[in-house]
């Protein structure tokens, strides 16, 4: 059977007395932690009947050795899942986990067909959201430990940001964060509070950081936000650029696979040189009928000791040859 390992009953409890972290992070604390923690019923589920959640876009690094981890320490968390009304069951939180399993799965490492799962209702989180936001929310709640590429923090900053404006649209004036040691509910104040302020508590993040993805995601062009989902630049390099005139972003973009502080020192060097007019000259090269006539002389020589007879595609790469010295010496 595959390693399993629950979390005692006091450290869950320690994890539901109060809150860390600013503005947000009750989020997480809260009603999404809860989802994972509080009165947990394990039931093994099939692996083949759990389907990968498409809402959740974060990496999936580091598989090999999350699934040595698990060999050899157990599964410390369950899999969170819903039912998805057609007998099967979709993931909340535990991504990563699923596919290391199935790794071991393969190595016969993980003797079992099924997982342990905690089958959660969204309907769990007390919050005015949407199915879809308190889905992301569920994702979220789990991503908060890991190492995280510049992809995952552009997403995380949109789920955020999203789940702010529907609480704020909604009029909620506080979120609860969890329950104190007397069993009595701790909220968290969210009236007065900026999106900033919010979305930087959730990711654990300054709300310097967080203005750097404002501008990105306010300034910046398409291309530059996709070459941050695609890992290409980080969020201090992608700021600077976003400040940028669009057509300069994607001048940067389109000349550079990966973008960095160097790039851009020798983007802004070749910019100053072409504004000071000191920008090198590409050298000309003056073709005359004398050096026309030396070009061609070992090939006129050639033909005149021996005919040279091309097939069909050589006919016609030799005349598509001369057609196009034609056009480039007109």
């Amino acid at each position: 059977m595959g390693k399993f390992k629950i979390p005692m009953g006091g450290e869950i409890e320690k994890k539901m007395e109060k809150p860390q972290g600013g503005i947000g992070t009750g989020l997480l604390n809260g009603e999404s932690t809860k989802m994972q923690t509080v009165k947990m019923e394990i039931e093994y589920i099939k692996i083949s009947d759990i389907i990968p959640n498409k809402k959740n876009q974060f990496s999936m690094d580091g598989i090999e050795e999350l699934a040595q981890l698990i060999d050899q320490n157990g599964l410390e968390q369950p899999l969170v899942v819903r039912k998805d009304g057609k007998g099967g069951y979709v993931l909340l939180t535990g991504h990563r986990r699923l596919k290391a399993i199935q790794m071991l799965q393969k190595e016969g490492k993980w003797a079992i067909d099924s997982v342990p799962c905690v089958v959660k209702n969204l309907d769990d989180i007390k919050l005015p959201l949407s199915e879809d936001l308190k889905e992301n929310l569920a994702i979220l709640s789990t991503n908060q430990t890991r190492e995280k590429t510049e992809a995952d923090k552009l997403l995380e900053y949109r789920m955020f940001t999203e789940i702010y404006k529907e609480l704020k649209a909604q009029g909620v004036t506080c979120i609860p964060v969890g329950v104190d040691q007397d069993g009595e509910e701790v909220t968290q104040e969210l009236k007065g509070v900026k999106k900033r302020e919010f979305v930087a508590g959730a990711m654990g993040v300054s709300t310097g950081q967080i203005s750097k993805y404002e501008t990105v995601e306010k300034k910046g062009v398409e291309e530059l936000k996709n070459a941050m989902l695609d890992n290409k630049v980080n969020i201090q390099t992608a700021e600077k650029i976003a400040k940028m005139e669009p057509e300069e972003q994607k001048e940067i973009l389109a000349k550079n696979d990966v973008i960095n502080s160097d790039t851009l020192l020798v983007h802004e060097k070749k910019k100053e040189e072409k504004q000071s007019g000191k920008e090198e000259k590409t050298e000309e090269h003056k073709i005359d009928a004398r050096t026309w006539a030396e070009d061609i002389k070992e090939l006129t020589a050639g033909i005149e000791k021996k005919a040279v007879y091309l097939d069909e595609k050589q006919y016609m790469s030799y005349l598509k040859a001369l057609r196009n010295l034609e056009k480039l010496l007109a």
